[in-house]
């Protein structure tokens, strides 16, 4: 199989350390063939896992942001969009994209999406998409 990984630059430091759980878990799997692509916020995942799906001819995705609650309304309107795109590309396309968008108020609960006792969002985002893939595949 091969997967893609769309990731957002916004937030770079918190978004590749799910990269790189990420990675590691499609290593695990055995997965080599990874077509890595980064966009610049979480708002253009949708439309970056489109592209891996229809271009790269990826088996599914892994779409990987961080969004931090602020003083406006800006959070709710990029969340949304973020979850829309998502969706609707695994269902427009049949492939399996995984959601590893963090949407957090604050940053003791990001890091404890990315290096608290329950893992690393990224490596979660991961392991639904591939597990996905592989019933589907059967």
């Amino acid at each position: 199989m091969k997967a893609g990984i769309a990731w957002a630059q916004f937030n770079e430091k918190y978004t590749s350390a799910m990269r790189t759980a990420a990675l590691n878990f499609l290593e695990t799997k055995g997965i080599s063939q990874i077509s890595d692509f980064k966009v610049p916020g979480a708002f253009e995942l949708g439309l970056a896992a489109q592209h891996l799906i229809e271009n790269e001819n990826c088996d599914f995705v892994i779409c990987l942001g961080v969004v931090i609650r602020g003083d406006t309304t800006h959070y709710d309107y990029v969340c949304k969009a973020a979850q829309e795109g998502c969706l609707n590309v695994s269902l427009k396309t049949s492939k399996p994209v995984g959601f590893g968008v963090l949407t957090v108020e604050n940053f003791q609960q990001l890091y404890e999406r990315i290096w608290g006792e329950k893992g690393n969002a990224g490596e979660h985002a991961a392991k639904a998409a591939y597990d996905m893939a592989v019933r589907m595949k059967n």
